[in-house]
């Protein structure tokens, strides 16, 4: 009822489109148009998820100081990369 049926589904036959774009697009009697078409839609397929880049999450953290030694830090993100190498050798000292 709620449509998760109908996206899986989909899901599936979308598995099954870059083979039959990839056809459409070696076939020498499709139009040149239909061509350019099943290229175009098989290089956006294929740069889905490209345009993210791994510096665009946000990170929270928090400090608290109780005072007396006692604090915690609660930290919601992944280290960046110079980040944890700092991490790393302060552990190591």
């Amino acid at each position: 009822m709620n449509g998760d049926a109908a996206r899986e589904a989909a899901a599936k036959l979308f598995a099954d489109a870059p083979h039959v774009l990839g056809q459409i697009l070696n076939s020498e009697s499709a139009s040149p148009r239909h061509r350019i078409e099943a290229a175009r839609e098989l290089r956006t397929t294929a740069n889905t998820g490209g345009e993210r880049t791994g510096d665009t999450a946000e990170r929270v953290v928090v400090h608290i100081n109780l005072g007396g030694g006692n604090q915690t830090i609660i930290d919601s993100g992944p280290l960046k990369q110079n980040e944890a190498r700092e991490n790393l050798d302060a552990d190591m000292e």
